[in-house]
C-alpha cells in the first residue's frame, strides 16, 4: 500500500489527513496518494456520488478513513466534520484544501450573491478549514503540514471568467 518514494521521504505512515474536496478529480488523487503512503484520511465532498466512489476505493484499499458529503461553505458541517476527525483519529497532521470553483458569467453581469458564492469557496471556506487545522495542530503540540491547492484557472484570464 506503499508510494514508495513518497513514504520514504515523508514518513506519513501512520498519519492523519484532512482533504476537503478529496472525493473527486484532483482532490481524489491526492486522497489516493495519501492512503497509499500509509495515512488515515477524512474526506469532505459536496458531490456525494464522488464522495460514494472514494469511500469504495478507501474501503477496497483496507485504509482508515472517514468521508462526508457537505458543502465546506457551511460553516457548521464544517466544524462538525473536523469534531468528527476528532473523535474518530484523535489526531491531524496534514490538512489539504482542494475546493473551488466559479461559473461562467462576465464580469459586468455578476451578481453580489454570486460574487459571494465564489469568494465563500474560494477563500471563506479554505480560510476556516486551515483555522481548524491550525488549532488542532497547535493544541495538541505537533508540527503538521497545510496545503492549499488550486487549479490553473485561478492563475490565468478566460473568456467569461
Amino acid at each position: 500500500m506503499s508510494n514508495g518514494m513518497l513514504d520514504e521521504w515523508a514518513g506519513l505512515s501512520g498519519k492523519v489527513a484532512v482533504i476537503t474536496g478529496g472525493a473527486g478529480g484532483l482532490g481524489r488523487a491526492c486522497t489516493t496518494a495519501l492512503a497509499r503512503a500509509g495515512m488515515s484520511v477524512a474526506v469532505c465532498d459536496r458531490d456525494p456520488d464522488a464522495v460514494d466512489a472514494a469511500t469504495a476505493i478507501l474501503d477496497e484499499m483496507g485504509v482508515a478513513s472517514y468521508l462526508e458529503a457537505f458543502d465546506v461553505r457551511d460553516s457548521d458541517a464544517l466544524t462538525a466534520f473536523f469534531d468528527v476527525v476528532d473523535e474518530r483519529f484523535d489526531a491531524l497532521d496534514v490538512l489539504v484544501t482542494i475546493p473551488g470553483g466559479g461559473f461562467r458569467k462576465p464580469l459586468i453581469d455578476m451578481t453580489p450573491n454570486g460574487t459571494n458564492a465564489v469568494i465563500n469557496l474560494n477563500f471563506v471556506a479554505v480560510l476556516e478549514a486551515c483555522q481548524h487545522a491550525a488549532r488542532r495542530m497547535i493544541a495538541r503540540g505537533t508540527r503538521g503540514s497545510i496545503v492549499n491547492m488550486s487549479t490553473i484557472e485561478a492563475h490565468r484570464a478566460m473568456p467569461d471568467m
